[in-house]
């Protein structure tokens, strides 16, 4: 809500967004689920993923202060189709690329921790943004966010 009221959006609006990014990270998360399970390479499926949300998240820097409702519909449905598998693919490819060295629960444990401290951070700084009207400057960073974790997983090594 704090990201699209100050763009014209009402509280109904914002749960339709949210209830779309849910639906559409569903099937997406089944449709990289199958990749990764056809392909088994967990890099590329990892891109594949976070160029969906690169797309999505500059998509929705553009339409939401357009006031374009239904490509905000389209954005979020994007962004919840490549994102929301990101976290249990991260999981796999981290196992994957360690293993024997290192224990899966280790592994997640490191996963969730650093997911954890970026999302707080990341939270408490752009909800101070938002409530003092820079909800613009808002979506953009989420844009470049993204986009950096796109750069990051170019990194990731093919094959352990």
């Amino acid at each position: 809500d704090q990201f699209v009221h100050p763009f014209g959006f009402s509280e109904d609006d914002a749960s339709a967004f949210g209830a779309i990014t849910v639906a559409f990270g569903l099937v997406g998360a089944a449709f990289w689920a199958a990749v990764l399970g056809y392909t088994h390479n967990h890099r590329r499926t990892l891109l594949g993923c976070f160029v969906c949300a690169t797309v999505a998240a500059l998509g929705m820097a553009v339409v939401i202060p357009m006031r374009n409702t239904i490509g905000v519909y389209i954005m979020v449905g994007i962004l919840g189709f490549g994102m929301t598998p990101v976290m249990p693919l991260a999981f796999e490819t981290s196992v994957e690329l360690m293993h024997p060295a290192v224990g899966e629960a280790t592994l997640s444990g490191l996963c969730v921790g650093g997911g954890q401290i970026v999302g707080i951070a990341m939270t408490l700084a752009f909800q101070s943004l938002c409530q003092h009207g820079h909800a613009r400057i808002v979506l953009w960073l989420i844009s470049i966010g993204v986009a950096l974790g796109l750069v990051a997983i170019s990194f990731v090594r093919d094959r352990s």
